[in-house]
C-alpha cells in the first residue's frame, strides 16, 4: 500500500523487493527480474547495486534527471549487507511493523496459499482459509520480534534518524501518513491515493480453518485483541 501511494509521485520512484533471496522484484512498472546475471551482481556487491538504485540507473534515462527519490523495500532478514549499507547511509528510513501478530501471520499464510500478494476489492473477501500451528505461530513472531527489537536498538544506539510506521496507523490515520512523507522530504499533497485496499477481513479469526484452536490460543497468552483488525 505504501509502495503503490509513494509511486503515485511523478518524480519518485520506489521499487519493491531488490532483495528478495530469488528475484529482484522492481514492481509493477518494471516487474520481476530473475536472470542470474542481475541476481549475482546484487549479491556480489549489495552496497554498489544500491548506489546505482539511487543514482536511476533503472529508470529510462529521459525520466532521471526529473528524479526526486528513489527507495525500495527491504526486509530485516533480506540481506545483512544491504542492511548495513543502508543504515550507514544518509538514506531517510522508514521502519513499518505491525502491531497485531496473528493479523500479520494470517496474511501472510492467505498470501503465501493464494498467490495474490495485493487487492483492488473494495470490500474485503475471505477467499480462503488457513491452518492455525501454535509452535508456527510462536516460532513466527519469535522471529520478527527478535529481529526487530535488534534493528531498533542499533537504530537508537547509533541516534539514526528513522521513521517508526505502524500498519495499523498508517491505513487508519491520515496525519501518520502526513508525517510520514515530510520524514521524507515531500509534502502529503504531492502524492495520490492507492488503488489498493486491504485484502482481508478485519475478522482475523475468520481467516483459519481452525477457530477454536486459535481462539483458545488467544486466551491462554492473554490477546483475545489480535482476534480482531
Amino acid at each position: 500500500m505504501i509502495t503503490s501511494r509513494l509511486n503515485t509521485h511523478p518524480n519518485v520512484a520506489f521499487y519493491n523487493e531488490l532483495f528478495h533471496r530469488q528475484h529482484v522484484i522492481f514492481g509493477e512498472k518494471k516487474g520481476i527480474v530473475s536472470d542470474n546475471a542481475t541476481i549475482a551482481r546484487r549479491d556480489r556487491d549489495p552496497g554498489a547495486f544500491i548506489s546505482s538504485i539511487w543514482r536511476g540507473e533503472f529508470e529510462p534515462k529521459a525520466q532521471q534527471e526529473n528524479l526526486r527519490g528513489v527507495g525500495f523495500k527491504l526486509f530485516l532478514n533480506h540481506n545483512a549487507e544491504a542492511l548495513r549499507y543502508i543504515i550507514n547511509s544518509d538514506a531517510r528510513i522508514v521502519f513499518l511493523r505491525r502491531r497485531n501478530a496473528l493479523a500479520r501471520y494470517s496474511s501472510f499464510k492467505i498470501a503465501g496459499a493464494s498467490g495474490e500478494w495485493k487487492s483492488t476489492e473494495k470490500t474485503p473477501k475471505q477467499k480462503l482459509t488457513v491452518n492455525f500451528y501454535p509452535a508456527e505461530f510462536r516460532a513466527y513472531v519469535q522471529n520478527f520480534l527478535s529481529l526487530e527489537s535488534m534493528f531498533a536498538m542499533v537504530m537508537n544506539r547509533w541516534n539514526r534518524n528513522y521513521f517508526d510506521a505502524w500498519y495499523e496507523d498508517i491505513s487508519s490515520r491520515s496525519e501518520v501518513w502526513d508525517q510520514m512523507v515530510r520524514h521524507l522530504g515531500y509534502e502529503p499533497e504531492e502524492f495520490g491515493q492507492t488503488a489498493l485496499v486491504k485484502q482481508n477481513t478485519s475478522d482475523v479469526l475468520a481467516r483459519f480453518s481452525n477457530p477454536d484452536e486459535v481462539t483458545q490460543f488467544m486466551v491462554d497468552i492473554d490477546r483475545r485483541d489480535w482476534l480482531t483488525e
